[in-house]
This record gives C-alpha cells, structure tokens and sequence, in this order.
C-alpha cells in the first residue's frame, strides 16, 4: 500500500513543484495612451542605470519600466532640449545622452537633466552622428545649399 501511495502521488508531487509553465518572453508595445510622446521612434538606447530612451518626432523619452518622462523645447529656457525632432541618442561612459537634432548635438547631464548645446555652423546641414567601437563620437555634415 505504501508503494502504491508513493507511485501515485510522488508524479503528482513532482508535477506540482515542476511543472509549471516556464514564463516566456513577452513584448509589450506603448503608444501615445501609455506617455510616449510621438508614435514613430527614431532610435532608442538603454542607459547605465537601465533607463530606456526613446529619439521621436516630437521629443525624447526616458522610460523607467512603467511611466514616460518627456524632454521637449522650452521657450526660453537655454538648458532644455533644442528641437523636438531627435534623431538619434547616444549614451556614453560617463551617463550622459548625446541627442543629435536639426538643430545641432546636445548633450543632456541626467544628474541635473540639463542640456549643453553644441550647434553646427549652418542652418543648411544636414549630420549624421555616430558612435565608433572605441567611444569616439563622429559627425558628418554635409551643407545641402553650400
């Protein structure tokens, strides 16, 4: 009887403790109703600190895991962010996020959340910016109307 006990129950033990359903990936998509700011994203990033940052049409985001924060223009204010148009973010070693706009690259301080600006000599480039393999920021500018 023993054994008979221990054959039927030991599966439904096992069963029990092991066979759970292992958790799968799951894809979570956001949209305007969820914070984000503009429904194409130009390019995104993950910070040191696990921070998720997304360039759009209309501002840049930073994503804690479950609410938005949106950096845009402020009239006036020389530390916000220069264009609401950010066409590609990089971060770099030392925690700051390189955002690169129509209106030139600037750099967002995420300790203070200011941004420094660097903007380019003509209104009539057009720049790409990237990262190279050894942290080295590249710009090309190519004058549309030169």
């Amino acid at each position: 009887m023993k054994i008979f006990c221990l054959l039927v129950l030991l599966p439904v033990f096992i069963s029990i403790t092991y066979g759970q359903a292992p958790i799968k990936n799951k894809v979570l998509k956001y949209t305007l109703k969820d914070g984000l700011s503009f429904g194409i994203v130009n390019s995104i990033i993950q910070d040191e600190k696990g921070f998720i940052w997304f360039a759009t049409n209309d501002g840049l985001n930073q994503f804690d895991g479950s609410t938005f924060k949106v950096f845009k223009v402020k009239q006036g204010e020389s530390t916000a962010l220069s264009s609401n148009y950010v066409q590609e973010i990089f971060s770099d070693h030392a925690g700051y996020i390189w955002v690169s706009s129509r209106d030139g690259l600037s750099k967002l301080d995420t300790r203070n959340e200011k941004f420094y600006h660097y903007r380019f000599t003509s209104n009539h480039t057009k720049s790409l910016v990237w990262w190279g393999r050894q942290s080295y920021l590249f710009i090309n500018i190519k004058c549309l109307y030169c």
